[in-house]
């Protein structure tokens, strides 16, 4: 009679066990909104690596990512709710800052950013001292612009000498000789370019003196507070998204080309994301990690060219609590 009462309790121990794990495995996963600094592109195959494994629903994370744009800015869409977690340029961050913007970085992926000045080879546009004279297309308060007025800033450059036209992101202007230098990203637009038969020479804004982090991760101050397991979680999952992204170079690319929407071949893709390894690998840091004397050396080409008007420090701007 004993056994059979010790068996009847092993059973209903048993019966415990696994409706409580039942119950976990069931929970309501946390909706975290990340609203991507631009088009889907191999610039954040690291996120779509990371979905696409199930690092985030390992951390019963659902994670719904944006596409950004001019339509679907990251920043406002953060500051307004519509996103939790946003990707965005350190300077772009540290201007909204200085306005009073309550944000903060949490990670950076890419340690050096990808803008770049190019123009056509037979140009002969080889340095900013050329720009002079010429007609150089701008994109307003974007990381392109500030790194742009930073870069002829540092070389004590009038800008009153150079014929500077708006332009958006449609690059026909630039192959008919309508604008001489374009503004845009080193893994992505020169590319684009020699792809229909133009050979360019590129500008390096941190061959000028320009260095600044890009693709940050950021959000509100508030829900970094009220979120903290949940902003770690996903912090680390999008790192090792990242890290296999980078060990795993064809297919990342494979992966992005679900998400791609245009007429973009996975060799381009694959372009990108090759480009791309050498911006975020910098450094002895691991991936993710941020340090003062970057954040500070932004702050700085940013108050020297008053773009901003006042010096944030570096506490306000970044933590390292989740990558650490």
């Amino acid at each position: 009679m004993k056994e059979k009462y010790v068996l009847l309790f092993s059973c209903m121990m048993l019966l415990v066990l696994i409706s409580g794990c039942t119950q976990n495995n069931t929970e309501e996963a946390r909706t975290v909104n990340l609203n991507l600094k631009w088009l889907h592109q191999a610039q954040f195959a690291g996120f779509y690596a990371a979905e696409h494994l199930n690092y985030y629903d390992e951390s019963n994370i659902e994670v719904i990512i944006i596409e950004g744009g001019v339509d679907n800015p990251a920043i406002q869409n953060v500051l307004s709710g519509k996103a939790d977690i946003g990707v965005a340029g350190a300077d772009d961050l540290i201007v909204n800052i200085n306005e009073g913007h309550p944000l903060k970085a949490i990670a950076v992926i890419y340690k050096l950013s990808p803008v770049v000045y190019f123009s056509l080879e037979e140009s002969n546009i080889t340095t900013p001292y050329d720009f002079i004279n010429k007609t150089v297309g701008v994109k307003k308060g974007t990381g392109t612009d500030y790194s742009y007025i930073a870069m002829l800033g540092n070389l004590d450059i009038n800008r009153s000498q150079i014929i500077e036209k708006n332009v958006a992101y449609d690059l026909s202007s630039f192959y008919n000789g309508s604008i001489d230098v374009w503004p845009g990203f080193r893994i992505n637009e020169p590319h684009i370019a020699e792809l229909n038969g133009y050979n360019v020479s590129l500008i390096l804004p941190e061959d000028w003196g320009v260095k600044i982090y890009a693709d940050v991760l950021f959000s509100t101050e508030s829900f970094i507070e009220n979120n903290t397991e949940v902003v770690k979680n996903f912090v680390q999952d999008t790192l090792d998204g990242w890290q296999y992204a980078i060990e795993n170079i064809d297919d990342a690319a494979d992966t992005t080309m679900d998400y791609v929407k245009n007429t973009s071949s996975k060799d381009h893709q694959l372009y990108m994301l090759q480009e791309s390894v050498p911006l975020i690998h910098t450094g002895d840091s691991k991936i993710g990690m941020m340090d003062d004397d970057s954040w500070n050396a932004v702050i700085s080409v940013l108050m020297v060219n008053n773009i901003i008007d006042h010096s944030p420090t570096v506490s306000e701007i970044y933590t390292n609590q989740f990558v650490s």
